[in-house]
């Protein structure tokens, strides 16, 4: 115990044990760590190469199963029975051709193929090119041939869309859960499917390959799929668990390899695993489920990892052991060498506290006993300087430590006597190599320092100079003891950070300011070019506040008549007609919205001017909107155009109902004309006045209604939106040209389905638009007895009308065209070839859309569809 206790009391014995100890430990742990960094790495490379090669072995034996199965079933297509068989007529299974079918020669020679592999097939059909079965080695007729799952691949395959040999997905037999595999064979003649050999084949030879893979305990293979289901395990039922994905991104792979998972989907962390593709899943696209097959290895990382940590036991104990070995003798060599070190420290001890008188009796006849004879010199001398000493050592350390700067002082023949640690620092020299020496190395330039110690009245003398990496300010000066110099001193400072500062100050600001005028140069440049953009515009672009005065116009508002300047300053509405209350504005100002709409503006002629501006909010850094940019685009003359188009197609179309609209009046008057003879005749019986003069009245009311509708049809309209039923609308269209489908002896069928409804609609230019497309129809219709169809219904949130004709149909190269301007396929002076563009133009601007399918001596069929803006309901 009192051992124990001294040892604790003396530090260099402790010291002395404490490094022995840390001498053998260091070892130890460094031959640990480099032991399992080492031997880890080169176990999970050998590991990793080994799995990954019982992988891919294991994948060339998969490989090697499937390819024997599809040779040996490949062989049966080179039969003559198989062959003849599937030439030959054969009566339907189910219909009488039952035991011809099981009973002929091909049968028989599957029935001969199973029976040698009778480990392998459960049943073999061969069926010829339709699908018929012509042959099986079902004897019981227990399996007819049913096409279910690969129904899609077997016609590909007879209709000669694929002449690969197809495989199932692995299945599972109901009754005794074997797994099952089905194959087809097409049967190929002169480059012709004649037919295909279909078979299911257990494949318990795969099954026991996975499970003969037995590494230790725990390792094991598996057969998995490119969905990460778990095809075959010896350890969990068929597919019943999967892999994770991040696995599965591992294991995918065009070839062998092996890897570190996080999870091996069998509860090991951080395992290794081996993997390889099974080839022959990569052949066969529309085969094994359209999934490729892997072989995945593995073996729980307890058991892979457990020679190494077997290894790291054994010397983790070696080191206890040796640790215990080397503290003992530490404990032994501390107090052999420790007892006259301690000896020398309590003198030492007593000497520094002021006992001179104090010496040492040390005999071990080595250095330690010389140092106590010196010891005990150097005790006797100290007692005549103690003094003298500690009054010079008190100034200097005082002047040493209160100075912040490093000082080296020298003596009269320039050597140096005192450096205190700032100069060490500075200069990066350690004071044991400089005391002594000469001090002008220590300056920058020494011959210079020597001359002006020379000449005190130089003196003091100041450079900068560069030590290393550091830049030091240096200040020589002479130590005068009255009018003799008995040394010199020399300050430096070091002023590395304040030099590289002011470097990197000056560098930032030339920096600074090249950036500066580059990025002006730029900004100028931006600015003019996009300037240049708006003001060479060809639409007129503004800027208005939220006011809706003009803050910016560009040079086009100058085609309006006004000059910039005379706008900017002014509200936008007083350039709009006074029709427009703004609302659009007040929408995008508000709420933010884009808008692309219609306006009237009066220019400076006091002229009405269409315009559609399409207009943008701007908003600042906080997101609240402070302007609006607008680009206005000036399409009076497109409207005018269109205008024009619209009543040249409105003319043409009368001219196209002239014929029927003079019999639709010659029949009534025709009629009128017999009543007013037989009234002049007979005018004076009161039966023939009261029978004729209704007839009158009748024609003059027909002739009055075709009149009125031509009159109505020939006006100019505006969109007009109001109540109407859209069923209507057509019957009554249907009138205008009821004469011209008569005359061509036309089949009118009509299949109306809105006529309970009434929808917001513009009555004038939708009659127009059906219009153009049933004459157009009629026009198509060369041969008498045709069929024109016209249907209406209603869907979500449109109603469609659907124009079919049985006429010559438009050519394909046509109907891209058949909606511009002036374009037509028909005879001159039969058409203007605006009716379908004016239509297309008209639906547009109602929102909808026409569409055209067309078949050449087939007809056509126009669909017109429009949104549909239903009455509301009143209760």
């Amino acid at each position: 115990m009192n051992i124990l206790e001294n040892f604790r009391k003396k530090s260099i014995r402790r010291n002395l044990v404490s490094t022995m100890v840390i001498v053998g430990l260091l070892p130890l742990v460094l031959g640990i760590f480099l032991i399992s960094i080492g031997s880890t790495k080169v176990i999970r490379n050998s590991i990793g190469a080994n799995f990954k090669e019982i992988a891919k072995e294991t994948a060339d034996k998969v490989n090697i199963i499937l390819h024997r199965e599809i040779d040996e079933l490949h062989n049966l297509t080179f039969s003559p029975d198989i062959r003849d068989a599937v030439k030959s007529p054969q009566p339907p299974f189910d219909k009488g051709g039952q035991e011809g079918i099981m009973g002929n020669q091909a049968s028989e020679h599957l029935r001969q193929f199973k029976n040698h592999n009778k480990e392998e097939y459960i049943v073999i059909y061969v069926t010829d090119k339709n699908g018929i079965l012509v042959a099986t080695s079902d004897t019981k007729n227990q399996n007819k041939p049913i096409f279910q799952d690969d129904e899609d691949v077997v016609k590909d395959i007879l209709s000669g869309k694929s002449n690969k040999v197809y495989l199932s997905d692995v299945y599972f037999d109901d009754k005794d859960g074997k797994p099952l595999i089905t194959m087809v064979i097409p049967l190929i003649e002169d480059g012709n499917t004649t037919g295909i050999i279909k078979a299911i084949l257990k494949i318990d030879t795969l099954y026991k390959i996975i499970s003969d893979v037995q590494i230790d305990e725990t390792g094991h293979a598996n057969l998995v799929d490119s969905e990460g289901s778990i095809i075959m395990c010896p350890i969990f039922p068929p597919r019943s668990h999967s892999i994770d994905k991040s696995l599965m991104n591992l294991i995918i792979s065009n070839e062998p390899g092996w890897a570190v998972a996080a999870d091996d989907a069998h509860g090991g962390i951080d395992s290794i695993i081996g993997f390889a593709p099974v080839k022959l899943t990569y052949d066969f696209d529309m085969s094994f489920g359209k999934k490729k097959w892997f072989i995945f290895v593995r073996q729980h990382p307890d058991e892979t990892y457990s020679p190494i940590n077997r290894l790291l036991l054994l010397v983790l104990l070696s080191g206890i052991i040796m640790v215990a070995i080397l503290s003992t003798l530490g404990i032994y060599a501390a107090n052999k060498i420790g007892k006259p070190i301690l000896l020398l420290k309590e003198g030492a001890e007593l000497i520094g506290k002021g006992n001179f008188e104090h010496r040492l009796s040390i005999d071990t006849g080595d250095e330690i006993s010389s140092l106590a004879i010196e010891f005990n010199k150097m005790a006797g001398r100290l007692t005549g300087l103690y003094s003298e000493l500690s009054e010079e050592k008190n100034t200097l350390e005082s002047i040493l430590l209160s100075v912040g700067d490093g000082i080296i002082v020298a003596d009269e023949e320039n050597k140096v006597i005192i450096v205190n640690p700032t100069a060490e620092e500075i200069l990066d020299v350690n004071k044991k190599h400089i005391l002594g020496k000469s001090i002008f190395p220590c300056h920058g330039k020494p011959e210079r320092v020597g001359e002006l110690i020379k000449q005190p009245d130089k003196m003091p003398w100041f450079t900068t100079s560069t030590i290393g990496e550091k830049t030091a300010e240096i200040v020589a000066t002479s130590i005068k003891s009255g009018e003799k110099t008995i040394g010199s001193v020399m300050v430096v400072r070091d002023v590395t950070v304040k030099k590289k500062m002011e470097k990197e100050l000056k560098e930032y600001s030339e920096h600074l300011e090249k950036m500066i005028e580059d990025r002006t140069k730029e900004i100028k440049e931006t600015k003019d070019y996009l300037q240049n953009l708006l003001e060479n515009a060809n639409d007129v672009i503004y800027i208005v506040n939220r006011d809706g005065t003009f803050t910016y116009l560009n040079q086009k508002i100058e085609d309006w008549g006004y000059k910039k300047d005379e706008l900017i300053g002014q509200s936008i509405f007083s350039i709009l007609a006074p029709r427009h209350e703004g609302k659009r504005f007040n929408r995008s100002i508000k709420d933010g919205i884009k808008q692309i709409y219609e306006v009237e503006i009066s220019n400076k002629k006091g002229e009405i001017r269409n315009v559609v501006i399409s207009s943008s909010p701007l908003k600042d850094e906080s997101g609240n909107i402070t302007d609006l940019l607008g680009i206005a685009r000036d399409i009076t003359e497109q409207k005018r155009i269109q205008h024009q188009m619209n009543r040249t197609e409105k003319l043409a179309a009368i001219g196209q109902l002239a014929t029927g609209i003079a019999h639709e009046i010659n029949n009534p008057l025709g009629g009128m004309q017999n009543c007013v003879r037989t009234l002049n005749t007979d005018g004076n019986d009161e039966d023939v006045r009261k029978k004729y003069i209704p007839l009158l009245e009748k024609g003059l009311n027909r002739i009055e209604s075709v009149i009125r509708n031509l009159l109505d049809f020939a006006k100019e309209h505006q969109f007009e939106f109001s109540p109407h039923n859209l069923d209507e609308i057509i019957t009554e269209t249907l009138k205008l040209v009821e004469y011209k489908i008569k005359e061509r002896n036309l089949e009118l069928k009509l299949d109306l389905n809105t006529n309970s409804k009434k929808f917001i609609l513009d009555y004038n230019h939708l009659q127009q638009v059906i219009l153009n497309v049933i004459i157009n129809a009629i026009q198509a219709i060369t041969d008498s007895g045709g069929i024109l169809t016209i249907k209406s219904m209603e869907e979500r949130d449109e109603l469609v009308v659907a124009i079919s004709d049985t006429g010559i149909g438009i050519p394909q190269e046509n109907l891209s065209r058949i909606f511009d301007p002036f374009f037509t396929t028909k005879d001159v002076g039969t058409g203007t070839g605006l009716g379908l563009s004016v239509s297309y133009g008209i639906i547009e601007r109602l929102g909808g859309r026409i569409e055209v399918q067309s078949e050449i001596n087939r007809g056509t069929t126009f669909t017109i569809t429009i949104p549909k803006k239903q009455i509301p309901s009143v209760n």
